[in-house]
């Protein structure tokens, strides 16, 4: 049966990969979790990578 053999490799293929590649333990998942940051001294997490946000005040003066 043709369509057995290929979905049967295709798993064999995804699994492959997962297992080279995947998140497969609780340590990658940390890992990824504090990927590019600064851990300060009170083990709060900044993301140095990520845009500050900037206020931006409306003026109600237009003239037209």
């Amino acid at each position: 049966m043709v369509s057995g053999f290929g979905d049967m490799s295709l798993k064999t293929v995804l699994s492959t990969l997962l297992k080279k590649w995947g998140i497969m333990n609780i340590e990658m998942q940390e890992a990824y979790k504090y990927d590019q940051t600064v851990i300060n001294d009170d083990n709060n997490i900044n993301y140095i990578d990520n845009q500050q946000l900037i206020s931006i005040e409306s003026n109600n003066n237009i003239n037209n």
